[in-house]
């Protein structure tokens, strides 16, 4: 499988040479007009941009595999990383562990709810 990126510069995809080891310009990339006859998809890479998640330091991210490797060291996804229904499984599961500890200690003190109040 080939490898690609593109050259910053001019904006030329470039292609990896398996045996050299070298990259050649495979085709002109345009802004407009992206010629995907061959099947091949590639998206340029990110611009580089401050992130300050890592506690409480800042980092400049420059690449898309730098992104990744700061998203797992921190314990964090993109928004599109999600599947559908996932952000409310995960906040269901977490308010069912809250009033499961809230039952049990409801049954070890002795403590209830007050009809009426603020807090039934």
């Amino acid at each position: 499988m080939s490898r690609f990126k593109v050259d910053a510069k001019t904006g030329n995809l470039l292609v990896l040479n398996e045996k050299t080891g070298k990259w050649r310009k495979e085709r002109k990339k345009t802004e407009d007009k992206v010629d995907y006859s061959r099947g091949v998809t590639f998206m340029p890479d990110i611009k580089p941009f401050v992130a300050n998640a890592h506690k409480g330091k800042a980092i400049e991210i420059t690449s898309r595999s730098q992104l990744a490797r700061y998203e797992r060291s921190n314990n964090l996804k993109q928004a599109g990383d999600f599947k559908p229904g996932e952000i409310m499984a995960l906040e269901n599961r977490r308010i069912e562990k809250g009033k499961e500890e809230a039952a049990r200690l409801a049954r070890e003190t002795g403590l209830h709810r007050i009809p009426g109040s603020k807090w039934a």
